[in-house]
């Protein structure tokens, strides 16, 4: 879909993070569907809040199966309280009565990165002119798992597909373990001086 040019309305701070809604009249203009299901059937309420985590990608326009068949998209209907976020569109604009979304800056955060550094080092003297370091270092010395950053678009509530997902580590990751990209890494080296 695009970019975020405005804060999103808020729901519900009890609903989880991922919970996105859409109001149909906005839904509908957005997705463009060719044919009068999903958010733009004749009999559905613009002003109905619909679950765009629920829609995903398969109410995109041309969003098709393997096969080439279109995909059926998920109209379910919910209250704010049941969504942490409305999208910024048009109808939310003109129920809410303002275009600028009530969102708190960094309302969601992004999962905390947890890392710690370890060096030690060691000079044996022999001599006044000879002498051996040792050193040994630790990234990650505590071996947590580090998740990649999530998707914070949130047109992109409902896609599981590598680095989209928004609010959702699994969908930047394979496993909700987080990145192995940051595991324990121990290097020792030595240094001899004559």
């Amino acid at each position: 879909m695009g970019i975020d040019t405005a804060r999103p309305f808020l729901g519900s701070l009890s609903a989880p993070a991922t919970a996105v809604g859409i109001f149909a009249g906005d839904a509908c203009a957005i997705f463009e569907p060719t044919s009068n299901k999903g958010p733009c059937a004749p009999t559905q309420d613009p002003k109905q809040l619909l679950s765009l985590t629920a829609m995903g990608p398969n109410c995109g326009r041309g969003a098709t199966d393997t096969a080439g068949n279109a995909l059926s998209c998920a109209v379910v209907p919910v209250t704010s309280s049941q969504v942490r976020y409305i999208t910024n569109a048009s109808t939310a604009q003109t129920i809410f009565g303002t275009p600028f979304g009530n969102t708190a800056r960094n309302l969601s955060t992004d999962a905390i990165t947890n890392t710690a550094n370890f060096s030690v080092i060691k000079r044996i003297k022999f001599n006044e002119r000879a002498s051996f370091e040792f050193r040994m270092g630790m990234l990650n010395a505590l071996n947590h798992a580090n998740f990649a950053s999530v998707d914070p678009f949130i047109e992109d509530a409902g896609q599981f597909s590598q680095g989209t997902g928004f609010g959702n580590p699994a969908a930047s990751n394979s496993t909700f373990t987080g990145s192995n990209n940051a595991t324990r890494r121990i290097n020792f080296g030595g240094t001899l001086r004559f």
